[in-house]
């Protein structure tokens, strides 16, 4: 039985009649292409003091989860938010927070253009010393087949002295749809 361009199966003029498999078949392509994983929403309450000057994950309140692709024909494409109430620990530094892809896809969170984010203004970024709420996001397209990639919230600052804070950090992850490769 020959596929569409999307991989949805239909009866070619040379196959044999057979109604009721030819739409099971069909039944099943569409069951597979418009069932989504479930997606991350995960929060922390803790306060973490950010000392590293490279990205690492929050020492007080980490926080990451795991999405699958359930398919090995279409790519998924998913939609990462996360934010958390932050301040650097003096205007001489900058606070940085994103997110770190690993196992199915490896992208650090400052890596532009490498499958995570593509500009600077979907990471977190603050020389701001009083405590104020922070957010982004971006898309990430997690590959057909690929085996399961965790998301972890992440930070660094700067400069090694000062105090910064990256408190009540959450992290979502929504899948939005199938995409062909």
């Amino acid at each position: 039985m020959p596929n569409t361009a999307l991989g949805f199966p239909y009866p070619s003029s040379s196959d044999d009649p057979d109604i009721p498999a030819d739409i099971q078949a069909l039944a099943d392509a569409l069951n597979a292409f418009l069932t989504l994983p479930a997606g991350i929403n995960v929060g922390g309450v803790g306060t973490n003091t950010i000392t590293s000057l490279t990205f690492a994950a929050l020492p007080s309140s980490p926080l990451s989860g795991t999405i699958t692709n359930p398919s090995s024909v279409y790519n998924l494409e998913c939609d990462v938010y996360f934010g958390a109430w932050i301040a650097a620990g003096a205007t001489t530094m900058q606070l940085q927070g994103g997110v770190a892809l690993s196992g199915g896809m490896s992208v650090a969170p400052d890596a532009l253009g490498s499958g995570g984010p593509v500009a600077l203004g979907q990471v977190i970024l603050t020389q701001n010393v009083d405590p104020h709420s922070a957010r982004s996001g971006f898309p990430v397209i997690i590959p057909a087949g690929a085996a399961a990639v965790t998301f972890t919230v992440q930070a660094k600052r700067t400069v090694a002295t000062g105090s910064s804070i990256y408190n009540a950090p959450y992290l979502t992850v929504q899948p939005r749809r199938f995409i062909k490769p």
